[in-house]
């Protein structure tokens, strides 16, 4: 995997909005300073420098990867839309020796611990934080389909789905569900 570095992720006015969201979610953390870049993430075979040139100036990317503490990314073991269509692009430029290309955001924080303030940082429902993302491209083979057992087991069902799958439902969706499912007679699945 080849990680190029590209400008700033934010205005300075989102920047701001950040920073309040981080204070009022960790006051510990009031004060952190962020520096948030894109980062682009390349899977590829065999990519020669002429090819990384191009890839970069489509990216606007300024170079390799520096220092960061952690990343958001979309969850691994998927692809964005922005990755596909991002890979598109690629293929019609003839970039052929790139298999994917994905965007994440590289951070850097200073003056506060990393912490549960993160999670005003990206979307639970899509992406993740990341300290390692070598395995960003690693596919699983498929697994098989899971049942949650609401008929029985009620909104403690729904809750483990929520668990495992991080789908961050609130209690009233819960509940809400829980019946839905007791009333349709069935147990949903974990691809519902």
């Amino acid at each position: 995997m080849i990680l190029l570095l590209g400008t700033k992720a934010f205005s300075p006015f989102r920047m701001d909005a950040i920073k309040d969201a981080i204070a009022k979610a960790d006051p510990n953390a009031a004060g952190v300073k962020i520096d948030a870049k894109w980062v682009y993430a390349i899977d590829a075979d065999d990519v020669d420098a002429k090819d990384l040139e191009r890839a970069s100036t489509l990216l606007n990317a300024s170079g390799k990867l520096d220092k960061a503490d952690f990343f958001v990314f979309p969850r691994k073991g998927t692809i964005s839309p922005w990755s596909s269509k991002a890979t598109d692009i690629f293929r019609n430029c003839s970039l052929n020796s790139i298999r994917r290309v994905e965007r994440g955001i590289r951070y850097r924080v200073s003056d506060a611990e990393i912490g549960a303030w993160t999670g005003v940082l990206y979307d639970k429902m899509t992406e993740g934080v990341y300290t390692e993302i070598a395995d960003l491209f690693d596919v699983d083979e498929p697994r098989p389909g899971r049942s949650y057992d609401v008929l029985t087991r009620g909104v403690d069902a729904i809750c483990e789905a929520d668990k495992e799958m991080g789908l961050a439902i609130s209690d009233e969706e819960m509940k809400y569900l829980a019946e839905s499912f007791r009333k349709a007679g069935r147990n949903p699945t974990d691809t519902e």
